[in-house]
């Protein structure tokens, strides 16, 4: 189960729960079961139960979740050629920069912050994308066939 079912399925039995609740405070209520004077409590108790759960729903019950690792290896894969492509028209280019930089925009873009545990996954992600990179000192095979 990923992330963002999990949040729907949080979110799902957060109602469920709420409903439940104020349905059983209502026909307590009416029953005289339950003490009108007491509702102010509950209802807290409630509140308070809701803004726990709150935080791991994150801004929204049902907003996207950004897995940080997987964009940061797609966009190191792509950053790198295009590092590559440029140092391939400029020698002069900062190839390693060049990509970790396009990996931080793109993360920003997404809405995450680049904190220093963040910036060294980054650079982890552009020295594995390198890697797979084919060499550029040599020059590409032909095979022939005969």
């Amino acid at each position: 189960m990923n992330v963002q079912n999990l949040n729907i399925c949080l979110a799902v039995i957060n109602v469920l729960l709420f409903a439940g609740a104020l349905t059983a405070l209502v026909v307590g209520i009416k029953k005289k079961v339950v003490d009108p004077s007491k509702v102010d409590s509950v209802l807290h108790t409630a509140e308070s139960a809701v803004e726990t759960v709150k935080p791991l729903l994150g801004a929204t019950p049902l907003a996207p979740v950004v897995n940080v690792v997987e964009e940061a290896l797609r966009a190191a894969e792509t950053g790198a050629k295009y590092a590559e492509q440029l140092y391939k028209n400029n020698s002069d280019v900062d190839r390693k920069a060049v990509a970790t930089e396009y990996v931080a925009n793109t993360m920003k873009t997404l809405g995450v912050e680049v904190t220093p545990r963040i910036a060294q996954m980054i650079d982890g992600a552009v020295e594995a994308a390198v890697l797979l990179l084919p060499d550029t000192k040599t020059a590409p095979t032909t095979t022939t066939l005969a």
